[in-house]
């Protein structure tokens, strides 16, 4: 990737905060919980991006990204013979396979540290979610801009590692525990839905099995008392898709 291309990344990230700022004066009537997580994820990708250079390299961002690069390759000559897969085993793949998408576009650590500030940013906006889940909007607000510019998340969200899809990984599937209880009677789908995003957290750091507990506790202290029975039955759904 070109010099051009962190510039090109804000220039695109402040126009869309812009554009969204302009529709939440403009449309008084429109959703404006949509407009609010709209607005956070631009915040958080652009302030991302105007820092996607300043780590220089890091420590295992080589590995990640060649990892990642090969698998892609593998997959698209459909070559499954094992010594071609012999890449960075101690990590599970799902954070390869997302620096390899950066990896085939370009040369450089650019592109695929673009797709991990893509992931952060996301984040940024499913925290503004819960807040105005568990709360209100204005506390949904507050956490999201306080998550966009936190100093740390910044700093990770724009290196090739297993942190920010983690991060993300959790949110998501706190947002969705929270919401199984939306419903008069939990459905085996949304438990599935929980306990397919626990595996993709799994899939990406070992360390993230430990959402499971976190994610059923949230599910059994929001259900009703009469639905905690069904919920372990179902639980059994959840754990079987992760």
């Amino acid at each position: 990737a070109g010099a051009w291309l962190p510039q090109a990344l804000v220039a695109t990230a402040l126009c869309a905060l812009l554009l969204v700022m302009a529709i939440l004066i403009i449309r008084p009537r429109i959703d404006r919980s949509w407009v609010a997580l709209l607005a956070i994820f631009a915040l958080a990708l652009a302030v991302r991006l105007a820092n996607l250079s300043a780590a220089g390299q890091t420590w295992d961002e080589d590995e990640y990204w060649s990892a990642g690069r090969n698998y892609l390759v593998n997959l698209l000559a459909l070559d499954f013979r094992a010594a071609s897969w012999r890449w960075n085993y101690q990590h599970p793949p799902l954070t390869k396979y997302l620096a390899g998408l950066g990896a085939l576009w370009a040369d450089g650590y650019g592109p695929a540290r673009a797709v991990f500030v893509l992931v952060g940013a996301i984040q940024c906006a499913l925290v503004t979610a819960i807040g105005r889940r568990l709360f209100d909007p204005g506390v949904g607000i507050l956490a999201g801009v306080a998550v966009a510019l936190m100093p740390r998340l910044i700093g990770y969200d724009g290196v090739v590692g297993h942190e920010a899809p983690s991060v993300l990984l959790w949110t998501l599937a706190v947002y969705l525990a929270l919401s199984v209880s939306d419903e008069t009677q939990p459905s085996w789908q949304r438990m599935a839905i929980v306990g397919t995003v626990v595996g993709l957290a799994a899939a990406t750091r070992f360390s993230n099995l430990l959402l499971a507990p976190l994610v059923t506790a949230i599910i059994l202290i929001r259900a009703a008392p009469g639905q905690r029975a069904r919920v372990v039955r179902l639980g059994l759904v959840a754990t079987v898709a992760a």
